[in-house]
């Protein structure tokens, strides 16, 4: 081995290790990580011969990979049940992966710096992280070390042609798919690796040749080339047969996620997964299907785009697979390995995942870092200019992963990352609120699941784990808030019951209000509105809650839509007008239209009602008349003693003892919050 590769698997090496080092602090995730290692008895035991005949016969997590399974028993044996040292484990094998992809790369086209660039893309790109930093995914890292490992033995057969290189291709292939299935499209992968670079396709109307070409390879008929890979194949057919058998309970039904919502999904995933390619930002831990209001789930639009897209590429790389035949190897090894997990057959809640491109996007990685080579050899400053580029590409990669490792420190710091950058996550809700339960925070933990039951009504696990957590906030001596949340999960059920009532919508309106929580209140308040749109209270907690974040501008819109709906409605020319008098903000405030408002809801009472003359003070206070409002508050206070309302009395003290200073009222929120 040269200077030259020994430095670029340095490289590798330091690299990998700088921008995933510190996974080795990190903890158990509360998602998969109690299936596989901390409720496992199995891995626990450590490394047993019940264990070895365990790992091969079951099915838990709804998959079956033996060779991961003992590899983490074999952890627990050597460093006991040590996250610190799993993580340290995944990193080592990343490397290992990224070391042998380059030397596979670089002894099959012979291009070093080039081989280099891929493996360093596959090394660091931030979309690994998934698969690196969560002990559950072991499989992939694993599994990856052996589809490097096939490709390079292959490559080694192909030359050299003995039996027993093939035999051990084919034991590494038959390891990667012990430690996870997804390498069951490897035989096709190598199929493509002969059309290019290994050069072995000599047409279909031609036999295999004895002569070497100028590269020293061998050409082969198609029918040999194929009839190499059955053995292989079958293994993938048993593997294929293995896995559907353990993922049945796992796999979504037709009810849930039809057949063309699937393809559908398929056809944005693909290209959604092309996009984390060049801009992979806002990664997260489980990506749902996205929620639409006719039931489907994606637009129509949005699908037929994707679908365009996918077919103009594949005939771009079609057209070209003479010239350019590394693009349509790249193209087909990124489409190909990426449709066992493309969810036609949908196992679990996600749309799509990170961790599924650890091995297609290499494809993708070979058509740019070829590309980068054609075009370099246009111009010498061109070349030059690609080098710093596809440098400065991989420091970037770099950065970015180091930055998303990061989120994966802990369970609640990687779900709140999720829930930022994902929108209706109810897996991750729910994730989030078992570990606040865990952790004794069941505020939290009732926060979340109250999450879960608005986007899945009928989930009756989260309404049982809400429970629970309102059972110990009160044991905690939160009794306020343990009741309100439990007005909440009984408006949700009666929601559920009686879909579309306004009533219950409004009621949870209220009671998120009160949580401070202004988004979800405002849109029950407003799915409220579109069974009856002229309920002028539902108008009003709207503007209510927004001028209480601080938008009186969107809060006197919804206030004015509900006096357009009843000129007469006493609440919402009381609530305008006090709004117009008393706002901080100068650009809100309007003393003219206050008195006006306030006038007419005086008249309308006939001076009988204390609040009325109170705010009709407060308008002439801002419109400088403060001899008028000395006298209208003491009415009001007069009034308010009267009707023993010892709130408005107290009010109207303060009211008056303002308006004697000549200073008018300032109030950011409704006058009956």
């Amino acid at each position: 081995m040269n200077v030259r590769k020994i430095v670029i698997i340095l490289l590798l090496i330091a690299s990998t290790g700088i921008v995933f080092g510190r996974v080795g602090a990190h903890d158990f995730i509360d998602y998969d990580d109690p299936v596989y290692v901390i409720e496992n008895e199995h891995v626990l035991d450590g490394l047993g011969i019940d264990d070895i005949a365990w790992a091969f016969t079951t099915g838990r997590a709804s998959n079956w990979h033996p060779l991961t399974w003992l590899s983490h028993c074999l952890e627990v044996e050597l460093f006991g049940p040590d996250p610190g040292a799993m993580h340290i484990v995944n990193v080592v094998l990343h490397m290992l992966g990224a070391v042998i992809l380059f030397l596979a790369l670089e002894k099959m086209t012979g291009a070093i710096w080039i081989s280099a660039l891929v493996a360093g893309l596959f090394a660091l790109h931030p979309t690994r992280v998934e698969s690196v930093a969560w002990i559950s995914e072991r499989k992939d890292v694993l599994s990856g070390v052996f589809w490097m490992l096939t490709i390079w033995a292959y490559t080694a057969y192909v030359r050299r042609g003995k039996a027993w290189r093939y035999v051990l291709m084919a034991s590494c292939f038959a390891l990667g798919l012990l430690a996870k299935p997804m390498l069951v499209t490897l035989p096709c992968v190598l199929l493509l690796l002969d059309w290019w670079p290994l050069n072995r396709w000599a047409g279909r109307k031609q036999e295999s040749s004895t002569e070497p070409d100028q590269n020293g390879q061998r050409r082969h008929s198609n029918r040999r080339l194929v009839l190499e890979k059955v053995p292989l194949l079958a293994m993938s057919f048993i593997c294929c047969l293995l896995t559907l058998r353990a993922q049945q309970g796992a796999m979504a039904s037709v009810d849930e996620f039809s057949g063309a919502a699937r393809l559908g999904n398929a056809a944005i995933s693909f290209v959604r997964y092309l996009g984390l390619m060049f801009s992979p930002n806002e990664l997260a831990v489980l990506y749902p299907y996205p929620r639409m209001t006719d039931g489907r789930v994606w637009s129509g639009g949005q699908i037929l785009g994707a679908v365009v897209l996918l077919l103009l590429v594949t005939a771009l790389v079609f057209r070209l697979r003479t010239s350019h035949r590394f693009l349509i190897v790249g193209w087909l090894w990124f489409l190909g390995t990426l449709v066992p997990v493309i969810g036609v057959v949908q196992v679990g809640v996600q749309s799509m995942a990170d961790r599924y491109t650890y091995l297609p996007l290499i494809g993708g990685f070979i058509m740019l870092a070829w590309t980068v080579r054609d075009a370099s050899r246009v111009r010498a400053w061109l070349k030059f200019l690609l080098q710093m580029m596809s440098i400065a590409i991989l420091v970037l990669c770099g950065i970015g992963t180091w930055k998303q490792v990061g989120y994966w420190k802990d369970s609640e710091t990687l779900f709140l990352r999720t829930l930022d950058v994902t929108t209706d996550n109810w897996m991750i809700h729910n994730n989030l609120g078992v570990s606040y339960g865990k952790s004794e925070n069941h505020r939290g933990a009732a926060f979340h699941f109250t999450r879960v039951m608005e986007i899945r009504p009928d989930d009756e696990l989260a309404q049982r784990n809400l429970i629970y957590s309102v059972q110990r906030m009160r044991e905690q001596g939160e009794t306020e808030l343990a009741d309100l949340y439990s007005a909440i999960a009984r408006a949700l059920e009666l929601a559920r019951e009686e879909p579309g009532n306004p009533d219950w919508l409004f009621n949870l309106g209220i009671y998120f209000a009160r949580l401070d929580e202004p988004e979800r209140a405002i849109a029950n308040f407003k799915e409220a509105l579109k069974e009856n749109p002229r309920d002028i209270e539902a108008h009003l907690r709207i503007g209510a809650v927004h001028q209480k974040s601080g938008d009186p501008t969107d809060a006197l819109e919804w206030y004015r839509r509900a006096l357009r709906i009843d000129s007469e409605s006493l609440s919402a020319l009381n609530t305008i007008a006090w709004v117009l008098a008393t706002h901080p903000r100068d650009d809100v405030r309007d003393g003219s239209e206050s008195i006006r408002l306030a006038e007419r809801a005086r008249i309308m009472t006939e001076n009988l009602n204390p609040l009325i003359l109170l705010i009709l003070a407060a308008a002439y206070a801002e419109s400088t008349r403060f001899d008028d409002a000395k006298t209208m508050a003491q009415k009001a206070l007069d009034l308010a003693r009267q009707h023993e309302n010892t709130t408005l009395v107290e009010r109207a003290q303060r009211a008056l003892a303002s308006f004697e200073a000549h200073e008018p009222l300032r109030d950011a929120v409704p006058i009956w919050n």
